[in-house]
């Protein structure tokens, strides 16, 4: 966890930050100072031998061997910034007579091509006399060095303000250099390294101005105008992407676990407590789903918030036509709106309309990033955590990293009583069922498109894995737990080969599997070779009813009457609300134009009634805004024939395995 501790020096009473120490660290009345060699000194009124602990782990971190990386944010000009590099005495001692400096092709969590080195230019260096050495390009993404460098200097050109350069990098990933505004530094797309030697410290030291600061969770110290990061190796430095800006912070709680939000509006706004009122009691039910004890004691959300306050009528309904709509849409288009997950943080580029709809779309992905605590971060293959910057190797597992943990998502809000299990059922997974139905299984397999996600016709494929890959999590989950007759769930398996392996051990990828059925249970491994690695249709409804749910791919039958047949709606371009533009003749609820439905809050079925619907004549209730009051209207519940896709309910009559298995599955 990262305490922030402040010292007064001497007579200038300067302050100094540091943000590297456990969580029970107590000072007894030192005095610290750093000076422009980087050493420290240390003058202690009283004996503090902890105090003398910290400070040989803390200095450490910025000893003088370490590759250092400096930038001034002061002398930005237009949207680049100079950098340079002075490598550490270990770096230099293992120099050949050339020497690659390279930029990352792609980082983990992307599954997409960026090559970073497109966005350098004026690149230089120089040796231990000064003399300028002579270098060759090769390739975008490599500079080779002929001689033995002692200083590199390059400018980085951000990806956020270059619309020429294709493709295009997704924001979260992506650069920003906004002078006295706001500066991203997502590290791989400013700062090389030398080949073969990731595995050095490093330090970035940036020269910042006074009302600025640097959210990360990188290791830091800061004084006056300096900010010194520190990272024991370039994955580390990868992995810790830091956001300068004005400080717009808030923080809590979740177990063990400090969080933290940084926000930068481009509005102005400073909204970093309504967004920790929005999402701390999602994050607060995942303090019970890891049993009170979280495997991180400090995250970080760095959120960016794009501003769309001219539109925020628009997309609320307080303005209409299709004209209006169609700028909106113009506007917004292009924009890699979402997040990035890293071991410790999160990663935001999201659009802000001047409503609190922008606190909701945190909410939306804050939960799935904050999962991503367990994979990768501590559950990972040799291909992430010896990550290959230069040619990386696609993992075969993003139904683990990715469906799992967007399964674990809906699932911990439903156990932690976040949403009831007829939401889970009726919206969670039907709507991961229904869209994970449109996977061309019988081309690929899961695990082929994983390994070649960079590359079409798989890259096309990727979004699956929020989709199938979720409801691949919970065919599993389901499939184990019958197994093990409630024994064992697939949290279980996870954490526990989770707690084996960690953040700093990786498993084998060609391994996992074997591992993965020798923790569970071997009756597991057709579902991994028919549906995981095998191209087999999977059998939804068959699984589902092991848990007393009821599937139906294709349902005939009666099906109840749209209470909104006779209304003409408008869609909103964002949010599950939909306005009335005309109310027709037939009308049974009582709508009035411009009435605003929040179909979110529509419960159109029930839990245990046949096929999930209403009886016939009971009473639909439907929320209404209606000049800006919140009201209810109420309809008859009507039967009619018809067909509807993915129909899914729980049976009211369980057998006694169908309980366990339910129960087990859903916390009940």
């Amino acid at each position: 966890m990262v305490c922030f501790c402040f010292f007064q020096h001497g007579e200038n009473n300067r302050i100094i930050e540091l943000s590297a120490f456990g969580p029970n660290v107590h000072f007894c009345g030192a005095h610290l100072s750093i000076f422009a060699d980087e050493s420290f000194r240390i003058a202690m009124t009283r004996k503090c031998p902890l105090l003398i602990f910290v400070f040989f782990c803390f200095s450490s971190l910025f000893a003088q061997d370490s590759t250092r990386y400096f930038i001034n944010l002061d002398s930005i000009s237009g949207n680049s910034l100079k950098v340079k590099v002075l490598p550490g005495s270990d770096a230099i001692a293992r120099f050949r007579d050339t020497v690659d400096f390279l930029f990352a092709a792609t980082v983990p969590g992307t599954y997409a091509q960026l090559d970073y080195g497109r966005f350098i230019k004026n690149f230089a260096a120089f040796d231990a006399d000064g003399k300028q050495l002579r270098w060759l390009p090769s390739g975008k993404n490599k500079f080779r060095i002929l001689g033995k460098p002692s200083e590199i200097s390059y400018l980085v050109f951000d990806s956020y303000h270059s619309p020429k350069m294709k493709p295009k990098i997704f924001e979260p990933a992506g650069t920003n250099i906004q002078k006295d505004r706001n500066v991203i530094l997502n590290n791989a797309g400013f700062f090389g390294f030398f080949r073969g030697l990731e595995a050095l410290p490093l330090q970035l030291v940036v020269q910042k101005p006074t009302f600025f600061y640097g959210i990360s969770s990188l290791p830091s110290i800061t004084e006056n105008r300096v900010q010194r990061f520190s990272a024991k190796d370039y994955h580390a430095l990868a992995d810790g992407p830091i956001m300068f800006c004005k400080p717009d912070t808030s923080s809590f709680r979740v177990s063990n676990c400090l969080v933290r939000v940084g926000v930068f509006a481009e509005s102005g706004r400073e909204v970093s407590a309504q967004i920790v009122n929005e999402i701390k009691v999602s994050l607060m039910a995942l303090a019970g789903f890891f049993d009170q004890q979280l495997p991180v004691n400090e995250y970080n959300f760095i959120i960016y918030l794009r501003d769309y306050s001219d539109l925020g009528d628009i997309v609320s309904g307080k303005e209409r036509g299709f004209f209006k709509i169609l700028r909106a849409g113009i506007k917004m288009a292009g924009q890699g709106f979402g997040a990035l997950e890293h071991g410790t943080s999160s990663l935001y580029f999201l659009p802000d309309f001047g409503t609190d709809l922008t606190y909701k779309s945190v909410k939306e992905v804050a939960v799935h990033e904050f999962l991503h605590i367990v994979t990768p971060l501590n559950l990972h293959s040799q291909h992430i955590g010896a990550f290959d910057y230069e040619k990386p190797e696609m993992c075969e597992h993003l139904w683990l990293y990715e469906g799992i943990t967007e399964y674990f998502k809906g699932l911990a809000l439903e156990q932690a009583g976040v949403m009831s299990p007829w939401s889970y059922l009726s919206k969670e997974l039907r709507g991961k069922i229904a869209s994970g139905a449109k996977y061309p299984f019988t081309k690929m397999s899961f695990t082929e498109m994983s390994k070649n996600v960079l590359r079409e016709p798989y890259k096309k494929q990727y979004l699956q894995v929020y989709e199938r890959g979720a409801m691949l999590g919970a065919l599993l989950d389901i499939e184990l737990i019958s197994l093990t007759g409630g024994m064992k769930s697939l949290k279980d398996v996870v954490f526990a080969l989770s707690k084996k392996y960690g953040k700093d051990r990786s498993f084998m990828e060609k391994e996992f599997v074997e591992e993965f059925i020798g923790a569970s249970h071997p009756g597991i491994r057709p579902f991994f070779d028919r549906y995981i690695y095998g191209k087999d249709t999977l059998p939804v409804a068959q699984i589902l009813q092991k848990a007393c749910i009821r599937y139906n791919a294709n349902f005939k039958g009666l099906i109840p009457q749209s209470p909104i047949k006779n209304v003409k709606l408008e869609m909103l371009i964002i949010n599950q609300q939909r306005k009335v533009k005309k109310v027709k003749t037939g009308d049974q609820a009582g709508f009035q134009k411009d009435d605003l439905i929040n179909f979110e809050k529509v419960r159109f079925g029930a839990m245990h009634t046949p096929y999930g619907f209403r009886n016939e004549g009971e009473m639909v209730r439907i929320p209404v805004s209606r000049n800006g009051k919140e009201t209810e209207l109420s309809v008859s519940n009507k039967m009619i024939p018809g067909e509807m896709k993915h129909l899914i309910f729980i049976e009211k009559d369980m057998t006694e395995d169908q309980k366990m298995v339910f129960n087990r599955w859903l916390k009940q």
